[in-house]
C-alpha cells in the first residue's frame, strides 16, 4: 500500500481524546528499503504532535517489531536515538516494553553511549 504524507499510513494519526491526549503512530513493516528513516519518523512525528499540544510525558510501544517483523533490537536502538534527540523537550519519555527481554533490550542499549541519530 503506499503511504500518504499527512494520513496513518505515514506514521501520523491526529491526536485523539483519551486520557489527557492518545496519539496512534502506525509504524512500517519490515522493508529494506526506508524503513528505518519511517520507523524514526513515526516517533518524530509523535513527539511533534504531542510538542504541538502542549503534551509533557510521552509513551511508546516498540512501533513495528510485532505483527510488522521489525526486528526488535533495531527498532529498540532507533526509537531511543529518538528519544535522546526530545529528551530536554518532555518531563517524562516512557518506553512502554511487552516483556522481560524487551525491558533488557531497552536497558541494555540505555547503558551504551549513544550510537548517534537515528535516521
Amino acid at each position: 500500500m503506499p503511504r500518504r504524507p499527512g494520513t496513518a499510513e505515514s506514521g501520523l494519526d491526529p491526536i485523539g481524546e483519551a486520557a489527557d491526549a492518545t496519539s496512534r503512530s502506525r509504524g512500517p513493516r519490515l522493508d529494506p528499503i526506508g524503513e528505518s528513516t519511517l520507523l524514526a519518523n513515526c516517533y518524530r512525528n509523535s513527539f511533534e504532535l504531542a510538542l504541538r499540544h502542549g503534551v509533557r510525558s510521552i509513551a511508546f510501544p516498540s512501533i513495528s517489531t510485532g505483527v510488522y517483523g521489525y526486528p526488535k533490537d533495531e527498532a529498540a536502538r532507533i526509537a531511543l536515538s529518538v528519544m535522546r534527540e526530545y529528551r530536554q523537550r518532555f518531563d517524562d519519555i516512557i518506553a512502554c516494553c511487552f516483556s522481560a527481554a524487551d525491558r533488557e533490550r531497552y536497558e541494555r542499549l540505555l547503558a551504551t553511549p549513544s550510537p548517534g541519530p537515528a535516521p
